[in-house]
């Protein structure tokens, strides 16, 4: 299947939600991955999805890991930014979660690879400040005028 959606992640507290979401629309060309077998095999299972295991902390076998694979969702913060160059050299469109300055920066500064390559990337869409980026700008359409929006987050 050429059309695969590799979670890297997929099976932790934001990829169960997104494997949840894209198996609901796209079935088996998910593909739940990380590094720990039962973990993803398990919940591949119950959404009836496939799994593989993959750690991008560790050397990988790339052809192995993107095959089939169209698009990434990576769902942890990526330790190096190999598998994202393998990703653009593969065309392989990416979806990124994090909120760290410095994984996003590196990422973008992989821009021409994956313009060279038709890759489309698209960063840090999880809570902060994807979401809450959102949210503010929907705002605007029930508050307005809007001098100033400050957000917070608890942990």
């Amino acid at each position: 299947m050429a059309d695969g959606i590799l979670i890297i992640g997929g099976y932790g507290a934001v990829g169960t939600v997104i494997a949840s979401q894209l198996a609901r629309q796209y079935g088996e060309q998910v593909i739940i991955a990380g590094r720990n077998a039962t973990r993803a095999a398990t919940l591949a299972s119950e959404l009836q999805v496939r799994w593989r295991v993959v750690d991008v902390a560790n050397p990988l076998d790339y052809e192995a890991v993107f095959e089939g694979v169209s698009y990434v969702v990576m769902c942890l913060d990526v330790p190096n930014m190999e598998f994202v160059r393998q990703s653009f050299e593969r065309g392989i469109h990416y979806v990124d979660i994090s909120a760290e300055y410095p994984i996003l920066s590196a990422i973008a500064n992989l821009d021409q690879i994956a313009q060279q390559h038709r890759a489309t990337a698209v960063l840090s869409v999880g809570l902060v400040p994807g979401l809450s980026n959102l949210l503010a700008r929907h705002s605007l359409h029930y508050v307005n005028p809007i001098q100033r929006f400050d957000t917070a987050i608890l942990a």
